[in-house]
């Protein structure tokens, strides 16, 4: 849907898309490259998180431009999260499965992605249909994510941060999202503001409602931000 997008709506030329997806897939290529260094620091379940929070803030943010060369900023991001977290899958997959089980696995993944891209149009077309711009629909699975990573940052917090099976990275890495919150929090009222000037009156509506869906449970979040762990300098 991008591509469409960039041209359909931003009157985009096709060279300039062009160079936009192409950059996407040259940080795809960093992320898959970057996955080694991650898989070092973090389990499988804490780098998907990574992933998700990475794609959250670029579906989010391709769902709030107003200018068409502000794709460069958000097709890295996708494009760089895809990487590590299609190679973290794989890896993970591969992790799981016997040496003479792995071919026959690796088929199903691979069936399963192509499946996956093949019932995506089919599955979100109504969606979409009943959204005045697709620029909606980006920011619905944004703020989707968004949810998702929320939900983790709860279920382990405050309880489960300081049980001794808790990775001392993923504490690591709440603390940081739990910043990345309060940040949003001091920034959402004048974002919006901005937002509102530059957006037309009949779009702001929607993109009102799920702004502020997103940004309420983040100040919760930002409320009661998660501490590091002093299990952190073991």
């Amino acid at each position: 849907q991008i591509p469409f997008l960039i041209i359909e709506k931003f009157k985009a030329s096709g060279s300039l898309a062009g160079i936009i997806i192409a950059t996407a897939f040259f940080c795809n290529a960093l992320g898959a490259i970057a996955f080694s260094k991650l898989k070092t620091k973090f389990n499988y379940v804490t780098i998907y998180l990574i992933g998700i929070f990475l794609m959250a803030i670029g579906f989010s943010f391709v769902g709030l431009i107003i200018i068409v060369l502000f794709f460069f900023i958000t097709s890295p991001i996708l494009g760089f999260a895809g990487g590590i977290m299609m190679t973290n899958v794989t890896a993970w997959m591969l992790s799981k499965t016997s040496v003479k089980k792995r071919v026959k696995s690796s088929g199903y993944y691979t069936s399963a992605i192509f499946l996956g891209q093949f019932l995506s149009p089919v599955v979100f077309h109504p969606i979409i249909e009943k959204l005045s711009d697709i620029q909606d629909f980006f920011l619905v699975i944004g703020i989707f994510l968004f949810s998702i990573i929320f939900i983790f940052v709860v279920k382990f917090s405050p309880a489960g941060v300081g049980s001794d099976s808790t990775d001392p990275h993923f504490v690591y890495l709440l603390f940081v999202f739990s910043e990345i919150a309060v940040f949003i929090k001091a920034k959402a009222s004048s974002f919006l503001s901005v937002k509102s000037l530059l957006l037309p009156s009949k779009s702001i509506n929607f993109e009102l409602v799920s702004f502020w869906f997103f940004v309420s449970p983040i100040i919760l979040l930002a409320d009661n931000p998660v501490a590091p762990s002093t299990k952190l300098s073991t």
